[in-house]
């Protein structure tokens, strides 16, 4: 007993020291951060409320941030989220191509964004936002909110809300191509048709119905043939298309979508990899 007291309070005791590390084979290898307890805000109620209080979108919204610090990241704060209570928008990493489809809200720290090996994706985000931003940008995502962090940085968020891009005609979405390559997708023989529906919701990049309809599309092994998009009600990024001539959604209420055949490869890798055992 006396033996097992002494390790515990030599144990308590190293851990209130000042030793950070130990050598092993000429090198430093970090067991803690030694500081003392204390009491930080990292403004997770604060930007939540601010959400609660903005957003427009129903039944759910998304949220992009731009950080992986260990107090100010997704997880975190989608902790923070339930413990509030709160089930009707989540904070989501940015994906590595189109960082803000979909968004409501983009959320970015300033200043040191996380561990060095954890933010080379999410480094050209935050110098995109907040030192280079595009025109396109400055139109669609307006700032609501900016708050001190206790590592001396800051929170700043933003929120979908474009201003109304006029003298952008109608018949500029009804385009063809020969091919489109997305991430992992190849896309051939591409027809886009747009239903604007009414010019003020127009101005916003709010459409009534966009059809997409082309020959073949093939992701990774599968092939189909004859496809046909509906996307009801999309909310494209206008500005963005006229700078870039990329179509980017910021919100969608529903999408349909039928295909005639797969093509004969393709049923025959489906069978290879169903094949059952025996």
């Amino acid at each position: 007993m006396i033996v097992g007291a002494t390790a515990y309070i030599g144990s308590f005791q190293f851990l209130r020291n000042s030793y950070k590390a130990f050598n092993w084979n000429g090198r430093d290898i970090l067991l803690f951060q030694n500081q003392q307890p204390s009491v930080q805000d990292w403004k997770h109620k604060e930007v939540i409320q601010k959400i609660c209080e903005l957003k427009k979108r129903e039944p759910y919204s998304r949220v992009v941030i731009v950080s992986n610090a260990p107090h100010f990241h997704s997880t975190s704060l989608n902790l923070t989220l339930k413990y509030m209570g709160i089930h009707d928008f989540s904070f989501n990493s940015t994906s590595k191509q189109r960082w803000f489809e979909f968004a409501e809200f983009i959320l970015v720290k300033t200043g040191q964004l996380g561990p060095p090996e954890s933010i080379t994706d999410i480094e050209p985000v935050a110098d995109f936002i907040l030192k280079s931003p595009p025109s396109w940008f400055q139109n669609v995502y307006q700032e609501v909110g900016r708050w001190p962090l206790p590592d001396g940085t800051e929170a700043v968020l933003f929120h979908v809300n474009p201003k109304p891009k006029k003298g952008v005609a109608v018949g500029s979405f009804n385009i063809g191509l020969d091919e489109l390559k997305l991430p992992n997708i190849l896309i051939h023989k591409v027809q886009v048709q747009v239903d604007p529906g009414s010019p003020k919701d127009f101005a916003v990049g709010k459409i009534k119905e966009m059809s997409i309809a082309c020959e073949k599309v093939t992701y990774k092994f599968v092939t189909l043939q004859d496809v046909k998009i509906r996307f009801v009600h999309p909310h494209i990024n206008v500005p963005r298309f006229v700078e870039t001539n990329e179509i980017h959604l910021l919100n969608l209420d529903r999408l349909v979508w039928r295909f005639t055949r797969f093509c004969p490869a393709t049923c025959w890798w489906i069978m290879r990899v169903k094949k059952p055992n025996g």
